[in-house]
């Protein structure tokens, strides 16, 4: 980092000073390198977090590789706003974008102790970690046959979730509360079969050490994978994580292969849904846009310039009612009841923007430091990103308190939706962590007080069986 942050600054300086609105790029590479030398390398060495680790992973790619790719293709001023930002505008972006690091940089060094100050014993042996799966699987039988006849009821349904390379759109806004419950469910019934699968296949290599069993968990692992909600790519990203994070919790020894097969199948999934949301939007080179794609799902500095002129534009509009249905509306299932309110989300409003002087368009994101101008001025712009830092940290801590594998699984997802906060704006991360988290902690918890009391008398099960309340 010491060499390659300020070698990228050189050459994007010696590039970009004459183009107007780009004169401060060159910083973005350099500052980034001294807050992760200074602030941010101890945590993510220290704190062993995904959280962390996920966080410097975007903060890399948007500081050092998007400069690079905007200066080496010429992506200035090219966007998909139709009328351009001004390039005071995009200087304000780019300082904003300085703002942001060094500020979240320093909270995350702050606050790294406080939250993740015992490191997770890796070296667990594999018989032990049996005891943390499922002990019971009652209630999630039962949702999971609850699922299925709402499936077969409803085959519909299917038409929002993508397998592999058979990609399907999906929207809640555009979906009825009961459709998207359905849809709800059905991914959370996929989600706890593959916790039932993986312990039974755990158990079953346990007592026997066979491999078989290893690869038939690399498999449901893939499958898990494969199988997710529309065409958007963080949701690949928060199931290859999170799945890696449970192979290698369950078979510590062989970390590396599995990270290797998950990776690469990963990749070659992303890959197609990359390629199946450009050519149909667009018909230009793929590799040839590689800047715009950063520049959309890296908040870069035409986005941040677009998130400045909204804030401009609508600020007198905005009350605390504005930033209460920020926070309610995208909460999911409450945020199809909200949705019948007379306001206006913020994305909402960037929308406005960026559609001026031409039809509606919403399919780029709101930054999530531009969320923040838009509601609370310049100097509190950062609040929404300081706020998913702490609760990022907070779920990498109870990930590491965590004795199940189900929740281990759900809070890494969590974990890693935080660590992508500066990527997208905090409704996104409302929508994805509700999604997933409160309808499975819901069934988590019924499923941890009810289970199924076995009578064994002279070591053979009694044919009655009946439920136990705890």
């Amino acid at each position: 980092m010491t060499i390659i942050s300020p070698l990228l600054s050189l050459y994007i300086a010696y590039n970009t000073y004459k183009v107007q609105g780009y004169e401060l790029l060159y910083l973005l590479p350099i500052i980034f390198g001294l807050c992760f030398i200074v602030l941010l390398s101890r945590p993510l060495i220290m704190g062993n977090s995904i959280f962390l680790w996920t966080f410097t992973l975007f903060a890399f790619l948007r500081y050092l590789a998007l400069p690079f790719f905007i200066t080496i293709q010429n992506y200035f001023f090219i966007g998909y706003a139709y009328i351009s930002p001004r390039p005071l505008s995009i200087k304000k972006g780019i300082i904003l974008m300085l703002y942001e690091i060094i500020l979240s940089s320093v909270f995350i060094r702050l606050l790294y102790k406080k939250f993740l100050c015992k490191p997770e014993n890796s070296e667990q042996n594999e018989i032990t970690i049996n005891k943390f799966l499922p002990k019971s699987k009652f209630i999630y039988s039962v949702f999971i046959g609850f699922s299925i006849i709402i499936l077969i009821s409803n085959p519909d349904i299917l038409k929002g979730i993508s397998f592999f390379n058979n990609f399907n759109r999906f929207s809640s806004e555009d979906s009825s509360l009961l459709t998207s419950l359905n849809v709800q469910f059905v991914m959370l019934a996929k989600l706890l079969l593959y916790f039932i699968i993986v312990a039974k296949l755990h158990e079953k290599y346990i007592e026997t050490k066979k491999t078989k069993y290893l690869l038939w968990t690399y498999i449901v692992s893939i499958l898990n994978i494969g199988i997710f909600v529309g065409v958007n790519r963080k949701r690949i990203l928060l199931n290859v994580v999170s799945s890696i994070f449970t192979v290698n919790y369950l078979y510590p020894k062989h970390k590396r292969k599995t990270t290797i097969i998950m990776f690469i199948i990963a990749i070659v999934i992303f890959l197609q849904l990359t390629s199946f949301r450009f050519y149909t939007n667009t018909d230009r080179n793929l590799f040839s846009n590689i800047a715009g794609t950063l520049q959309v799902y890296l908040s870069g500095p035409y986005n941040m310039a677009i998130a400045v002129e909204t804030s401009e534009l609508y600020k007198n509009e905005i009350s605390i009612l504005n930033i209460l249905y920020d926070l309610g509306r995208p909460f999911y299932g409450i945020g199809q009841i909200l949705k019948k309110f007379d306001l206006y989300i913020s994305t909402e409003y960037f929308n406005g923007r960026l559609s001026m002087g031409g039809p509606l368009r919403s399919d780029q994101i709101m930054p999530i430091t531009g969320q923040g101008m838009l509601h609370f001025g310049p100097i509190l712009s950062p609040l929404y990103l300081i706020l998913s830092i702490i609760l990022g940290l907070f779920s990498d801590k109870k990930l590491k308190d965590a004795s199940s594998l189900e929740e281990k699984y759900i809070l890494c997802l969590i974990s890693t939706m935080f660590g992508q906060a500066m990527g997208v704006n905090f409704i996104i991360i409302t929508n994805i962590v509700t999604f997933n988290g409160v309808l499975f902690y819901i069934f988590y918890f019924l499923n941890s007080k009810i289970t199924i009391k076995k009578h064994i008398t002279y070591n053979k099960r009694m044919v009655d069986e009946k439920p136990v309340y705890k």
